[in-house]
Formats: C-alpha cells, structure tokens, sequence
C-alpha cells in the first residue's frame, strides 16, 4: 500500500502543478522520478563534510548520471518511474510507468473530476472533491477512535500536539535560497536553489529560465485545483510557486532509507518540453465498452485497508 499511495501522491503532485492555462497552452513533458542511494565513494579524500547540511549540499552538486553509476557500480538498487503529461489547454493525462504497471490520470480543470486508469486491471477510478472530503472526514474519525483509547491527560497531550505542528505548517514560508551554483541538466542551463522545511530537512532545485511560459500556465491551473479540492493555505507549497518565472528542471530530497537505515536522494527530473499539440486519444477515458470497469477513489482506499 505504501508504494501505491507514493506512486498517486506523485500524480496528484505533477497534476497541480505542470498544466496549461488557456486554450492555446500544449505541452508535452517528459520526466523520470529516481530513488538513488548515495554512495560515499563520490567524496574525495581531501573533502571533509562536517554535518547533515554540507552532506546533502555536496551530493546535490553532483550529477544524477554520475549518482546512478556509483550506486550500480556497488551493486545497489536504482529506482526509475517515467512519466509523460500531455496538456492541451484545460485537458491533461499523465501517463506513468513504474512497478506497478502502467497507470494513467485523465482530467480537465473545468470539469473537476479525475480518472485514473489502471489499464492491467482494465479499471478506472473515479476521482472528486467529494470523494476526497469523505476521505478525509474518514481519517478525522480514525483518529478520534484512536483517542478515545488514550487518558484524559494523553489525549490533552496528544492534541496540544497536533495543534502546535498545525500552527507550525502555517506559519512556516519555504524560502527559495539562491547557491550560485551551476549546471547543465538535460539541455537545460540551471542554478541551484534550496529549500529547507521546518524540521531542518533540505530541499535542492535546479531551475532554469522559462523561456516558455509555461511556469505561469501552472501557477494558473494550480490556483484552479486548489479551488477546486478545497486545499488549504497550510498545504505545502510546490517548487513551480516558489522559484516563480523558473522551470524546477530537477528537484532532489535527501532521506533515509526506511528499510536499510541508508541516506538516498528522490530525484524527479524533467528530461524534455515540448511545445506541441498531443494526440487527441490521450485524453479519451475508457469505458464499458473497451472492457473497463468505473469506480469510486473512495471504494479502491475502502478495499485496500480492508486487505491490509
């Protein structure tokens, strides 16, 4: 369940945040999302790294190429995800291929409805704002039995908790922080930015000049989401608003690996843009008469906790 939930948090991220805006906005993107252990063999003798800070800084200067070899070279695992988002003003797919099969997400920022098909299973979920407004007041309730377990003075704790981290994400600004630092990145001229959350963790962009125009079609169509979904000023921002007038060609996040205790970078790489128009069957849903079965986002969450 916990590779299938990244996998829809992935779409529902490149859906917000990489659509046109108007009828003549068409674009093809395409971008691979990696999983990359770091492989310490990179650090030259004569380099001291002193901290957490200056170990990611480093990394991230270095090549995604370059990273992957290293990692092959030691034997480990490299995690590759490709995806294509086709967009023609309002309409956009997001075609993904990973592990788990191809999957493909179909909507139109008017309409407000999404469908995801899962072409091995020959299903397609239908997502809405009500389906994901029930989700949450599912989860709310969760936690509310969860609590009723708990002591007085626990659930007092408990929820000064939650508040104090609520009042936290609000009040955090994400700062995009120029480095100076340059690289070339799949045609791309970059400079690196970062980002660092409120719990220390660090966030690097490399951005180059959007000689496209497409950073404001996302901004526009990410505002349309928003509305839409009923998201929150606490929502995390997406790197697209905090670099505005740059395209984030490759962003990487540090972290340890849950199950090796092992430091390895999630890289999501832009490889090209085109400004063209997508085929028109890109953005055709399929139905009962190709042999697809509709379904509730809401019934698929039901059924997978239940097989849990």
């Amino acid at each position: 369940m916990l590779n299938y939930s990244k996998s829809i948090n992935i779409l529902l991220i490149l859906i917000f945040c990489l659509i046109g805006s108007s009828l003549q906005a068409q674009f093809i993107l395409k971008q691979v999302e990696y999983d990359i252990p770091i492989s310490y063999s990179l650090v030259p003798e004569d380099v001291e790294i002193e901290n957490e800070e200056e170990e990611a800084l480093f990394f991230m200067t270095i090549p995604t190429e370059k990273l992957k070899k290293a990692a092959f070279e030691e034997g480990r695992e490299v995690s590759t995800n490709e995806s294509i988002i086709y967009i023609d003003g309002d309409n956009f797919a997001v075609e993904d291929n990973s592990e788990m099969g191809q999957m493909t997400v179909i909507s139109n920022a008017k309409d407000g409805v999404m469908y995801m098909i899962r072409w091995s299973q020959k299903k397609v979920i239908v997502i809405t704002p009500e389906d994901l407004k029930k989700m949450e007041e599912q989860a709310n309730a969760a936690v509310e039995e969860s609590m009723k377990l708990l002591s007085p003075e626990m659930q007092a704790q408990v929820r000064a908790s939650m508040e104090q981290e609520k009042q936290q994400k609000s009040g955090a600004k994400r700062i995009a922080n120029p480095t100076g630092k340059k690289m070339t990145i799949n045609g791309f001229n970059c400079e690196l930015f970062t980002i660092t959350n409120e719990e220390g963790n660090i966030t690097g962009i490399w951005a180059a000049p959007d000689d496209m125009n497409i950073t404001a079609a996302a901004e526009n169509i990410s505002e349309k989401f928003s509305k839409i979904f009923n998201m929150g000023e606490d929502e995390e921002t997406d790197e697209w608003s905090l670099i505005k007038g740059k395209i984030p060609v490759e962003v990487r996040e540090m972290s340890q690996d849950m199950e090796m205790g092992e430091p390895s970078f999630s890289i999501t790489s832009i490889q090209k843009i085109e400004r063209k128009t997508p085929p028109v069957d890109k953005f055709n849903v399929p139905g009962e008469k190709e042999g697809f079965t509709h379904g509730s986002f809401s019934d698929m969450m039901n059924q997978m906790m239940r097989e849990q």
